[in-house]
């Protein structure tokens, strides 16, 4: 495999597969290491590759074309995702629908961690404020009814703090993980309904 760099990144190409990889969000130094994981199929070591954790699902996406010809577009895309939650990957969740509802289905629920216990599965958001801050259908749910609880009232400059209930088949599972130790699914619920509780 030959490789040219320029500077939006660098051009793989072989004799019957034509590849570009742009590595505009890596450090030069990080250059080969990158192109070493995308060559050995490691779809999570390639996305760690960019500057930061908020770098990577742009790093991600602006070689998607390349990641799905290599066949590794879920298991980065995936990486991505869960490997941003500190900066945010600052991704619309409409967007992120999009993104999933394209992928491989069983690659992408395949590139999470195994689900703790097969479906139908009990799943909980908490969720504050009003109108767009209150996103009652994003797509980041936990298995854990305290954990959503923590969820909806940790920015205590939001109002109105709730936790929604949900009951999903697997068909509604994008992947799941506990990276953060919050017992994360990513679903989009078909239904979801308040949770009465009380305060001690």
């Amino acid at each position: 495999m030959s490789k040219r760099q320029s500077r939006s990144g660098t051009n793989l190409s072989t004799k019957s597969n034509p590849v570009i990889l742009n590595l505009s969000q890596v450090y030069p130094d990080k250059y080969e290491s990158a192109i070493e994981d995308f060559e050995a199929g490691n779809g999570q070591m390639f996305a760690y590759a960019a500057f930061n954790q908020g770098n990577m699902l742009t790093h991600v996406l602006v070689n998607a074309s390349a990641l799905r010809k290599r066949r590794i577009f879920e298991e980065a895309l995936c990486a991505a995702i869960t490997g941003s939650r500190v900066f945010g990957h600052r991704l619309p969740d409409p967007k992120l629908v999009q993104l999933f509802e394209g992928c491989d289905r069983a690659k992408l629920l395949a590139a999470g961690q195994q689900l703790p216990k097969q479906p139908p599965l009990v799943v909980y958001r908490g969720v504050s404020g009003t109108g767009a801050s209150r996103r009652i259908e994003g797509l980041s749910w936990t298995l854990s009814l305290d954990i959503a609880c923590c969820c909806a009232v940790h920015d205590w400059r939001l109002d109105n703090p709730c936790v929604y209930k949900a009951t999903i088949q697997l068909a509604e599972v994008y992947f799941y993980t506990d990276e953060r130790r919050e017992l994360e699914v990513y679903c989009k619920p078909k239904t979801a309904k308040p949770v009465s509780l009380s305060v001690r």
